[in-house]
């Protein structure tokens, strides 16, 4: 059997990591915060195919994959910009779509 941890303690063990966890417990918003670790790799590949296999096995499992480490590495540079209206507003930024994204010197 597996053990069940806080999401928080997953992040903090598996460091740099992807982790699938089975969801075992979620709060009122619906967001995991607690589970049972099945699998955790640095190679995401690797996780998803072992939580392909796990939920043929385990069908009404509910299951979480994330990534614990750094999302954006420190040698990237990221810029988000929201359309004039929300600049304009920033206690309102509910449907705000990001224009675009900077990588260094490219803008995507």
């Amino acid at each position: 059997m597996l053990k069940v941890m806080k999401i928080a303690n997953i992040k903090e063990t598996f460091v740099n990591k992807w982790v699938a966890a089975k969801v075992t417990k979620m709060n009122k918003a619906n967001v995991p915060v607690a589970g049972e670790v099945v699998t955790h790799s640095p190679d995401k590949s690797e996780v998803y195919r072992t939580v392909k296999a796990y939920l043929a096995q385990h069908p009404a499992a509910r299951m979480s994959v994330f990534f614990t480490g750094d999302p954006i590495p420190e040698s990237v540079e990221v810029m988000l910009a929201a359309p004039h209206r929300c600049q304009e507003n920033y206690a309102d930024l509910r449907g705000a779509k990001p224009r675009g994204i900077v990588f260094g010197e490219d803008f995507v």
